[in-house]
């Protein structure tokens, strides 16, 4: 995990779980996380765990370079899934991905854009069938 506050929000998360009695990370390797519990639903927890979301940003592109160098950008951040171009002029990135910090992405991309405005950021729930 990134960082105390993710692994704190992560533990938070596991356990309201149903069934969870135990949450700890793992002495040598902080990225584990070990959950002791009864009837505990392993994909369920996963799901609770990894929330994605979509970012729509509105940058300023001209040309197939700067197409070319924002998504460089976009997709060099961990967790992002996708990046697709939308709009009239194909200058809204719509990012997907999970644990993406929209704002990071927004001012990397001002940094090297010039322009880049967050527009929207939505949780991406999973329709059951």
């Amino acid at each position: 995990m990134r960082s105390r506050k993710h692994r704190a929000k992560a533990m938070k998360i596991a356990a309201v779980a149903d069934g969870v009695n135990s949450v700890a990370f793992n002495e040598e390797n902080k990225d584990q996380m070990v959950i002791i519990g009864d009837g505990v639903d392993a994909a369920s927890l996963a799901l609770c765990l990894r929330k994605k979301q979509k970012i729509t940003i509105e940058a300023q592109i001209q040309c197939d370079k700067c197409r070319s160098q924002a998504m460089k950008i976009a997709v060099a951040d961990d967790g992002v899934i996708s990046v697709a171009f939308q709009g009239p002029n194909r200058n809204k990135m719509v990012i997907t991905g999970d644990g993406v910090d929209a704002a990071d992405m927004a001012k990397s991309l001002r940094k090297k854009l010039g322009y880049a405005d967050l527009v929207s950021v939505e949780e991406i729930t999973e329709k059951k069938a």
